[in-house]
């Protein structure tokens, strides 16, 4: 449903004649976001599938915590015409022990060179810093914004306003065309059909085993939205059990949408974790190659993961022996400065 559009005072915007920005309209503004956010991809070379459809905004916003799009989301304007989208949204994260508040925002290429991106991320800035004025809490705290290492535009104005590069990840396929090596789980731990008892056990169990990684504090919401996710897949999902403890666990998925409109069939082996009594034994090896296998005989063409440059675990080389190939193009950088409110 379409809302009576509501704009905002920023000062800044009387640099860029005709300049304006304005709050989320309702549902007549996904075609906006989804228009510029292609138009921002194909400028700096970029080739996610996600981003092309109108229904995975709505998803992704329905699923964004700490968020209410009707203040914390804005769209740029120059006349009348849209040239740009922002968000910010804040999380908690244990490892380390800090409040981040998130800079999302993107803009038309017509507008790369003029004040206007300078202007949404001091806006973000802005309006991080006074919802930070409210908040109660003894954490540090830290403005996040992501980039493609292909962007160079956004990583130069990032670099203008003194973020620095934090963790870089990036995206591994695997051909299942290609043989795949079978591994065996160790004596004692077996997989098991995933039951609805289960679910808050796997879940509690897949955040512990990040909890030395960048992870996040998470809760009952969290805990619903996971439940309600259109990557919860539980019937492809491989745990590894030893009695009624959980060791590790791939929960696969499948993106049939995706997989429809980009015409090729591909499988996802995401949520990989091994617990901390049961690591260097194997089990992730084991997992991952039985998935690999399920995903074949499903008729998946390849199988897809994303990775972070920095795990502690050696995750890169593990994937890199099971067959998967770097997709160097697809690397992210995470860039973080200190919030001072």
């Amino acid at each position: 449903m379409s809302k009576e559009k509501k704009y905002i005072n920023f000062q800044p915007l009387v640099s860029v004649q005709g300049s304006s920005l304005r709050h989320f309209a309702g549902d007549e503004d996904y075609e906006i976001i989804r228009d510029i956010f292609i138009a921002a991809k194909k400028q700096n070379g970029i080739f996610w599938d996600w981003g092309n459809d109108i229904e995975e905004f709505k998803e992704y916003y329905k699923y964004c915590h700490n968020f209410d799009p009707q203040e914390q989301f804005a769209i740029a304007e120059i006349n009348g015409s849209p040239i740009g989208t922002l968000e910010y949204f804040w999380q908690d994260s244990d490892d380390p022990y800090q409040r981040d508040f998130y800079c999302n925002f993107f803009w038309h290429p017509d507008v790369t060179n003029t004040p206007f991106p300078e202007i949404m991320l001091s806006y973000i800035e802005k309006k991080c810093h006074e919802m930070a004025l409210k908040m109660k809490t003894d954490r540090p705290l830290y403005l996040n914004a992501r980039c493609m290492a292909s962007a160079k535009e956004r990583l130069a104005l990032l670099a203008r306003n003194d973020y620095e590069p934090l963790q870089f990840s990036y995206s591994m396929v695997r051909d299942l065309s290609l043989p795949i090596e079978t591994h065996q789980l160790p004596e004692g731990i077996e997989i098991r059909t995933v039951q609805p008892e289960h679910y808050k056990s796997i879940w509690m169990a897949d955040h512990l085993a990040f909890e030395d990684h960048w992870g996040e504090v998470d809760n009952e919401e969290d805990f619903q939205s996971w439940l309600h996710h259109p990557q919860f897949q539980p019937s492809l999902w491989k745990v590894a059990w030893q009695g009624d403890k959980i060791c590790g666990m791939v929960l696969n998925y499948i993106d049939k949408d995706e997989n429809t409109n980009s015409k090729r069939q591909r499988g996802y082996t995401e949520g990989i974790s091994v617990q901390k009594p049961w690591r260097k034994q194997g089990i992730a090896k084991a997992l991952i190659s039985i998935s690999l296998h399920m995903l074949r005989d499903m008729g998946m063409d390849e199988a897809k993961l994303g990775v972070i440059a920095q795990n502690k675990d050696g995750a890169l080389n593990l994937y890199l022996s099971l067959g998967y190939i770097e997709q160097k193009e697809t690397t992210g950088i995470l860039f973080q400065k200190p919030l001072h409110p």
